[in-house]
């Protein structure tokens, strides 16, 4: 995969993501959420796009963000920062001064 491919990707993967919580945030199932929507997105098209099964289209993305009140900008730029951000693990933290007792 190119570099651009492996980057839409992971943004594709972090707007999953944050729809997600979004959604639980407003304590939302997704049935209650397709609903808000008047059922043009059905309950299972928002697991698919939520479990990054099916890559979601700009339209039905803002229908979500509406559905949800939040503007889409946010959104792209909240999964934009998460796919710029370096992954952590904690083999990563060797840095760290061994403690004595």
């Amino acid at each position: 995969m190119t570099k651009v491919g492996s980057d839409v990707a992971a943004v594709t993967a972090a707007v999953a993501g944050v729809l997600r919580e979004l959604r639980v945030r407003h304590a939302l199932t997704r049935q209650e959420l397709s609903a808000r929507t008047h059922h043009l997105v059905s309950a299972s098209s928002i697991s698919a796009y939520e479990h990054g099964a099916r890559a979601i289209k700009l339209a039905v993305l803002a229908m979500l963000c509406q559905a949800l009140g939040e503007p889409v900008a946010a959104v792209l730029n909240e999964a934009e920062r998460r796919a710029a951000a370096p992954s952590r693990c904690a083999c990563e933290h060797t840095d760290r001064q061994p403690t004595s007792g």
